[in-house]
């Protein structure tokens, strides 16, 4: 028997191999995976995106090669839509902009273009763009009234900023930070944002058609969650409701979260823009391989499609004691490589998908033919 494993040599795969973002798990947004891997020879950096049945959109990120990435063979759970898939070329480059995702560059900032009492008064969030960072001016009217703006800048303006306020007002402050509704906190002498013990929620009573689509936000009590939630509406259209829940009923709805996610509370600020899938072992849901027919000299590329989460590593197990070394197998994309099928490529083959809650396995047999 053959283990069949990924690994190379750094020696085989040079000093030309890319640094990719690496997550077998479903992200909401590429940037949430913190694992890196290097890639193989002839391999690139690859974001997927899917979505589900029930109009959640989440994303898959690793390595590809070259040949899939022009004719592209995503794996995501049986019954969802493969929207997109996107390979690239550079270190991390699968951390940005892919495939409608937000990038790593992006920051959430409180951003209202009407005139403040403070900034904490601005319920509206919008994300970042590239080489932008949170802002907040203050100004005062002829008359000796303050007020204060906040939103996005881009990084040159902040160096040499230009506020823009009505016409007579004199600019007082302008200042940029780069984390996370940073313009909320003590800057251009406002008071800052006093969360009591609770959080700040998105906050979208009417649902919107994605869980990240919400850009107004609440201050939650102590003794509440930021919570988001599946509705339908009068039509029967999935929509993502979000906002605040007490904790009490947040534990019933934990408990009941066992098959999919419709419904998610969370104790963190701005948590509530996405509905992650309760555990589940893996389970192996298909054994696809191309070319259908294979003959002799072909290339096979071979497909263990899974389901779990956390999403299942996969294993190819050659059931066969002779000398083969044209297989080439990605744990995290479920794909093996064989490069020119031959004879002794004939016969038995195992797939074994494995997570923290289990494993599951299936066996197979491949010929080929002159």
């Amino acid at each position: 028997m053959i283990v069949v494993c990924s690994y190379e040599s750094a020696e085989k795969r040079g000093t030309a191999s890319l640094t990719c973002l690496s997550c077998s798990d479903n992200l909401a947004q590429p940037h949430d995976c913190n694992r890196v891997t290097r890639c193989g020879d002839h391999e690139k950096c690859f974001t997927d995106r899917f979505l589900t049945e029930d109009n959640h959109s989440y994303f898959k990120v690793g390595c590809r090669y070259e040949n899939v990435c022009v004719s592209p063979v995503a794996v995501g759970r049986r019954r969802d839509i493969h929207v997109c898939s996107d390979c690239c070329n550079s270190t991390l480059c699968n951390a940005d902009q892919h495939c409608g995702s937000r990038g790593t560059a992006s920051l959430t900032c409180l951003s209202c273009p009407n005139n403040l009492a403070q900034p904490h008064d601005c319920n509206r969030v919008t994300r970042c763009g590239d080489h932008e960072k949170c802002f907040t001016d203050r100004f005062v009217t002829d008359d000796g009234h303050y007020y204060f703006k906040v939103g996005c800048r881009d990084i040159d303006m902040c160096v040499n900023p230009i506020a823009v306020g009505r016409r007579r007002d004199i600019t007082l402050c302008s200042d940029c930070c780069n984390s996370t509704l940073c313009n909320a906190d003590q800057h251009c002498g406002s008071r800052g944002i006093n969360l009591r013990g609770g959080n700040l929620c998105y906050n979208c009573q009417t649902g919107t058609l994605r869980p990240d689509d919400c850009n107004t936000i609440t201050l939650c009590s102590s003794q509440q969650s930021c919570q988001i939630q599946q509705i339908s509406t009068f039509i029967g259209e999935s929509r993502w409701k979000s906002g605040c829940q007490e904790n009490t009923k947040c534990l019933s709805i934990q408990k009941n979260n066992t098959i999919s996610c419709k419904d998610h509370c969370c104790n963190s600020s701005l948590c509530n823009n996405h509905c992650p899938r309760p555990p589940s072992p893996p389970k192996i849901v298909n054994i696809t391989w191309t070319p259908n027919t294979i003959h002799f000299g072909d290339d096979v590329s071979l497909s263990c499609i899974t389901t779990g989460n956390p999403h299942p590593k996969t294993e190819f197990l050659f059931l066969h004691s002779g000398d083969v070394n044209n297989l080439v197998a990605s744990p995290s994309s479920g794909i093996l490589k064989i490069t020119k099928f031959s004879r002794n490529n004939d016969g038995l083959y195992r797939c074994v998908a494995t997570n923290v809650l289990g494993h599951d396995q299936v066996q197979f047999k491949i010929d080929g033919i002159l």
